[in-house]
């Protein structure tokens, strides 16, 4: 089995894309940390096992794309839209952490996020309708008598979302 060191751990590849179409392109096991995208459009785009951390994504649209076990901590959505208005249109978040994620005027409606780490995440503004948090987490453990939990939801609309955890 290959070890790796900080040498031999390839860099993230930042990005700046401004108004594109960037649904033809393979995201799964990228690592695109702290890039920035404006007004993107992603259909159908898979970013599993994606290192997202600390991206940040404003007015830009997700329609039926996955992020299956991907790294979304840090990462920043202003005005972007995940949901839509029927539930194969929307994005499915699945196992994936977005450990201090923040979402500010964010269209989330009928997207699930399923069994993910959502300690410290952030919705501002935010329309949830129909939201599913199933399994996912708002907590970390550190011992089996102690827990922090963390979430703000601020000003959003949540309407027949399932917050269960």
């Amino acid at each position: 089995m290959r070890s790796h060191t900080p040498d031999s751990i390839p860099p993230p590849t930042v990005r700046k894309d401004t108004d594109k179409d960037l649904s033809g392109e393979v995201w799964s096991n990228a690592d695109v940390s702290g890039s920035v995208f404006v007004g993107c459009q992603f259909t159908g785009s898979s970013f599993d096992a994606t290192r997202i951390c600390g991206a940040r994504f404003t007015e830009c649209t997700f329609t039926k794309c996955t992020f299956t076990r991907a790294d979304l901590s840090e990462a920043t959505f202003t005005g972007c839209t995940l949901g839509a208005g029927k539930q194969e249109q929307a994005s499915h978040v699945k196992f994936s952490n977005l450990k201090n994620a923040v979402f500010r005027n964010c269209n989330l409606n009928l997207t699930r996020l399923e069994g993910c780490d959502l300690l410290g995440v952030e919705f501002h503004g935010c329309v949830l309708k129909g939201a599913d948090f199933r399994k996912s987490r708002f907590y970390h453990s550190v011992s089996r008598s102690m827990s922090f939990a963390s979430a703000i939801f601020e000003s959003c609309k949540l309407d027949y979302a399932d917050l269960s955890g």
